[in-house]
């Protein structure tokens, strides 16, 4: 809210509110109630899989807040955090040694070690 900027609630359990199962179809919603108002949606983001309950947040109308979550959800039922990296990402690379990433810049530098040392190193490592 301190930024001015619309917040969406997404969850993958109802919490304590009553709701019925939307249809099978991506898209479909039917209502998330407390004491008969409604507080939110459940949303099917996936065709046969669990719906994920929307609520408003901030500056945002219900109806909007669900088609931003179907927006942001095109190939899961919950969008990936940005910060958790990818299965891929996370594997080794560089072969049985496993070095990746910034890893394999120290290995590359330690297999150009030599003796001789230049200006603004420690005497032994490489050009």
């Amino acid at each position: 809210m301190l930024t001015g900027r619309p917040s969406v609630g997404v969850a993958k359990n109802p919490f304590a509110f009553a709701y019925e199962q939307p249809g099978p179809a991506r898209g479909d919603a039917s209502p998330l109630l407390a004491d008969g108002e409604e507080v939110g949606r459940a949303v099917r983001t996936r065709a046969g899989v669990k719906p994920v309950f929307v609520s408003v947040g901030h500056r945002i109308s219900l109806a909007g807040a669900c088609a931003h979550t179907l927006h942001l959800t095109p190939r899961y039922r919950v969008r990936r955090p940005p910060a958790v990296p990818t299965p891929s990402a996370a594997a080794p690379r560089g072969g049985a040694r496993g070095a990746s990433g910034p890893f394999r810049c120290v290995r590359r530098l330690l297999s150009t070690r030599t003796d001789t040392g230049s200006p603004g190193r420690p005497a032994g490592w490489g050009p």
